[in-house]
């Protein structure tokens, strides 16, 4: 990281090449109103950073990973055209 650059949080999975941040959820996050605040302003955050944010479940990733995948991929399209 270099001396300019602000750390906004932690992340599940990063793509810096891809300028792309992966989350996968689960319902405990969501459950208490103050982290799922929380969550909405680091989105908020890493977007205004100029990275793109995809969220997804395990539950995701095992039942229709293809959909997860493509989520991803055009995600990462996005970013490449901003």
């Amino acid at each position: 990281m270099g001396d300019d650059e602000v750390v906004i949080g932690r992340v599940d999975f990063p793509w810096r090449a891809y300028r792309t941040i992966g989350e996968a959820d689960g319902a405990i996050k969501y459950a208490d109103p103050s982290r799922a605040l929380a969550q909405l302003q680091r989105d908020a955050e890493l977007r205004a950073a100029g990275f793109e944010v995809v969220h997804f479940t395990w539950d995701e990733i095992v039942r229709v990973p293809s959909q997860v995948a493509a989520s991803i991929r055009a995600a990462f399209r996005r970013a490449a055209a901003a």
